[in-house]
């Protein structure tokens, strides 16, 4: 992940990275002048729950995968997954199965 940002780089790479989803925008063109920014957005990662794109990781996540019923194996085993979201109002929304990791 790139070095600090601030929340105002935060919000601008949002708004790019939402627009450059039509190869037709003007920012998915104009992205090809500018290979620094592009290299820094390829970068970005995308909210397990509502697929937003976001630069800064806000919240990481594991997700338990039972290896059984969800991979088809024969282990009976759960594993962690990782998994990212991008603020905390897509956390604190009910129904889904993520618990947040917090730093040691």
């Amino acid at each position: 992940m790139p070095a600090a940002v601030s929340p105002g780089q935060e919000q601008a790479a949002r708004l790019i990275l939402t627009e450059c989803r039509s190869e037709f925008s003007f920012l998915h063109r104009a992205l090809a002048l500018h290979p620094a920014v592009a290299d820094m957005l390829a970068l970005a990662g995308r909210c397990a729950l509502c697929s937003q794109a976001f630069l800064t990781t806000w919240l990481e996540c594991v997700q338990f995968v039972n290896l059984k019923k969800d991979m088809k194996m024969r282990s009976l085993q759960s594993i962690p997954v990782r998994v990212l979201l991008c603020s905390y109002n897509c956390f604190n929304q009910s129904g889904h199965v993520y618990y947040g990791v917090a730093p040691v």
